[in-house]
């Protein structure tokens, strides 16, 4: 079996997806630990803190696993729109994670984040794509 560059994202997204997801399995049974206003102010911030840290590997991991199996489609049109597409549907998930804010949990949080970074980094894979897109019309031109 050749190694391809779509073996690699999948590698690389399947890591980064599996750590997020044990990150945030293990720190959200973490109770507070006292009730002092100051301590349940802290565990609020530590929450925030430890959910955009495990959401943005678990975002970033299934855009990566996502990517590479756009890029097994064919016409790069179809690659583009799909990638923008993906980053829109990811942006409106994570609205609807947090439509009510008064029910926010620590995995909804962690769907926020890992849905936020998710759509930047499907933004940052149309970028490229275009991209990469355009470099490869201006070379076949020159020559």
């Amino acid at each position: 079996m050749s190694l391809k560059f779509k073996h690699a994202l999948f590698a690389v997204g399947g890591f980064l997806l599996a750590f997020g997801s044990v990150f945030a399995f293990f720190n959200s049974a973490v109770s507070i630990g006292g009730s002092d206003l100051v301590e349940s102010f802290s565990y609020g911030f530590t929450s925030i803190f430890f959910a955009l840290f495990a959401g943005v590997l678990i975002g970033v991991g299934l855009t990566l696993i996502t990517s590479g199996l756009v890029l097994g489609l064919r016409g790069n049109y179809t690659q583009v729109v799909m990638t923008f597409l993906l980053s829109i549907l990811s942006t409106l998930i994570a609205i609807a994670a947090i439509a009510e804010a008064a029910s926010s949990t620590f995995p909804t949080m962690v769907l926020f984040f890992a849905c936020m970074a998710a759509s930047g980094a499907f933004m940052a894979a149309t970028v490229a794509l275009i991209l990469a897109d355009t470099v490869k019309g201006y070379i076949s031109k020159r020559n």
